[in-house]
């Protein structure tokens, strides 16, 4: 396994390269929810990290997509590195699958089944082989437990830092331990949204993305500084936490002068849990939570003689999990949402009731990954049943899950809005 200690700054990032390049091209032709979603969180990557590692071959992308990755790579963003990796394979969820050949359908998203499960393989080889955090992006995340995997390392190292051996661990686990860790979050600019505002055309955007990096080198900074200083030294896991919880108190004085009213959430890994990572997707699937956790332990003490300490772990790294769906419901600036739709040249209407329908559909293949990693898995194994229904495309708002919605913003409202009561996505 290589590692990019020595090469690159401690705050570089990992995307897909045929992922990455199919958003930006098939955006330029037709808008879609997923993939504007994907938009975002790339936008929100190249401005917070120092490099981005772009994995899978580049000479395999078609004339279109090299030139959608080209204005990256001509700024010394994005890297492509000429070694080869092991790909993992990857088990789905028969009931997401259905969901997702649905929201295909329905035109929530361009990445088909066979798309999804690639990318979604080679941004798990690439951490395992790399030593670094991917970002998946959501197209990728339609049938895999890549969602609820940050949730399971998260609740690992929560654990990790309560006992110090793998043993008593195990032990607890299986005695009752049930809740999984919910997943720190900090405030961020709205990048994306303040970029297509300023921009005329599409194609303009990527631009506008490079002067709000300039703009942003504090929280770029920002984050080596937290991977810098986890790295420098060998903290126990309880050191660890407390330097991260320290390190976020610090960031909410630098985003208050920063005007940033969206949210990033900060999951937990480490080498051996990225090392593992497939494994751990496979366990999320085909396991509760509890028993996910301790799979995730299970497959950290593989080769000792003994369950021993929790120092197995490693060093903990950072691991940005980006809120694109709930950011954009949650943004309160009208005029930043609709340049959306101006940019994109399609119905705001429309463009409002496909983003709610990732969120809130109880169909969406999206909402079930989240939806997954509060409820045993295991004990809801998929049965046949008949695929799940969207609503045929209208120009009037989904509807809802039962429930009171007096927070939820209406597609031509101009009251602030809250962030939903959920914000996995």
């Amino acid at each position: 396994m290589g590692t990019l200690k020595h090469r690159f700054s401690s705050n570089t990032g990992l995307l897909d390269a045929r992922g990455t390049a199919q958003v930006l091209c098939s955006l330029s032709a037709r808008f879609s929810a997923v993939e504007f979603a994907d938009y975002c969180t790339i936008a929100e990557q190249v401005v917070l990290r120092d490099q981005i590692i772009i994995v899978g071959k580049r000479d395999r992308l078609s004339r279109a997509q090299a030139l959608a990755l080209k204005p990256f790579f001509d700024a010394g963003i994005f890297v492509s590195l000429d070694e080869a990796f092991k790909i993992p394979e990857l088990a789905s969820d028969p009931r997401q699958l259905r969901a997702t050949i649905s929201a295909i359908e329905r035109g929530l998203t361009t990445a088909t089944v066979e798309d999804a499960t690639f990318e979604a393989r080679r941004v798990l080889g690439g951490e395992a082989h790399f030593g670094i955090p991917a970002t998946p992006l959501l197209r990728q995340l339609q049938h895999f437990g890549l969602v609820r995997r940050p949730c399971i390392e998260n609740t690992v190292w929560d654990l990790a830092a309560q006992y110090r051996r793998l043993s008593d661990i195990a032990a607890e686990i299986r005695r009752h331990y049930q809740a999984m860790a919910a997943l720190p979050q900090v405030a961020i600019p709205p990048i994306a949204l303040r970029a297509i505002q300023r921009s005329k055309t599409f194609e303009q955007i990527v631009f506008e993305i490079f002067e709000l990096r300039k703009e942003f080198t504090p929280l770029r900074t920002h984050l080596r500084e937290i991977e810098d200083r986890l790295r420098e030294g060998r903290l126990s896991p309880t050191d660890a936490l407390e330097l991260e919880k320290t390190w976020r108190e610090r960031w909410v004085r630098i985003a208050d002068r920063l005007q940033c009213s969206s949210r990033l959430a900060l999951a937990r890994t480490s080498l051996p849990l990225l090392k593992e990572g497939a494994k751990i997707a496979m366990a999320v699937i085909m396991q509760d939570a509890k028993e996910a956790v301790a799979a995730t332990f299970g497959l950290l003490s593989a080769g000792m003689d003994t369950l021993e300490d929790v120092d197995v772990l490693g060093t903990l790294q950072v691991r940005p999990v980006h809120r694109s769906v709930s950011n954009f419901l949650s943004a309160s600036d009208q005029d930043l949402v609709r340049s959306v739709a101006r940019i994109f040249e399609t119905d705001f209407v429309r463009l409002d009731g496909d983003m709610r329908a990732l969120a809130y559909q109880p169909g969406s293949p999206w909402r079930l990954a989240v939806d997954g990693h509060q409820t045993q898995t295991a004990q809801n194994a998929p049965q046949k049943q008949a695929r799940p229904q969207w609503p045929a495309p209208t120009r009037q708002r989904f509807d809802l899950p039962q429930g009171n919605h007096s927070s939820i913003r209406q597609p031509v409202s101009n009251s602030n809005r809250k962030p939903p009561g959920w914000s996995s996505l």
